[in-house]
């Protein structure tokens, strides 16, 4: 990912709904002994595949901290960013605590230098590169915002830039001349017509057939193009 300047900083905001928040609000509570959490952090890592040093935890609330002796057993994938994690005194099952915690990543993500009102179009040094944790696995990570992509909705200064704050430019815009393609078995029909709003790949969109009133549904597969329903 290239940005307009080459500055790293942290800032103290998350993002709503993305699962991503600034590596500042991270806390532990209650405090966990460091060889308990690295043998955690090891364990996620592998189940993820990732480094153990990009890996951030934190734990549930216990009534009493744990020895630093004990054996920690991390069971789940972390789908939804929570493990269950089985602490064990002396390696012994009887007697142990069982808790849960919470994982994220590590990234480098790109935040507004300025806020950035609904519709604007990014440009290079509209943004700037900071550490963010990303709760969840890898794959959990939003799309995060590239010059070019447009403002969905009022962005402050320092927030982070993803969907669905930013999206990416659109694939078909209205009024543009798309090639229409409806298939069925070995059979193709290919048409032409106009669009009737802006979509991008993946959505619905609108179009109006060449020499015909009524309008279409169809998906956008491609710049220009698009696949009729009904079709397959």
């Amino acid at each position: 990912m290239t940005f307009g300047r080459p500055l790293l900083m942290l800032i103290g905001v998350g993002m709503v709904g993305t699962g991503a928040t600034s590596a500042r609000q991270v806390e532990t509570s209650p405090p966990i002994p460091e060889t308990v959490a690295q043998r955690v952090r090891a364990a996620i890592a592998t189940e993820w595949q990732v480094e153990a040093e990009r890996v951030v935890l934190t734990w549930s609330r216990l009534l009493t901290p744990p020895a630093p002796d004990v054996v920690p057993t991390v069971r789940g994938t972390g789908r939804s960013s929570r493990f269950a994690v089985s602490l064990r005194a002396g390696g012994k099952e009887r007697g142990s605590m069982v808790t849960t915690v919470r994982a994220g990543l590590r990234v480098v993500a790109p935040v507004a230098v300025r806020t950035l009102r609904r519709g604007a179009v990014l440009e290079p040094d509209d943004l700037v590169p900071s550490e963010t944790i990303v709760w969840g696995p890898p794959d959990a990570a939003p799309e995060f915002a590239r010059a070019g992509w447009i403002v969905r909705t009022t962005v402050s200064s320092g927030e982070l830039l993803a969907q669905p704050a930013v999206v990416p430019p659109p694939d078909v815009h209205a009024g543009q001349e798309v090639e229409v393609v409806w298939t069925r078995s070995t059979l193709a029909v290919v048409m032409t017509g106009m669009a009737l709003h802006d979509a991008r790949v993946g959505e619905r969109l609108q179009v109006r057939l060449n020499n015909q009133r009524g309008s279409v549904r169809t998906t956008v597969v491609g710049g220009g193009r698009a696949r009729l329903e009904g079709g397959e």
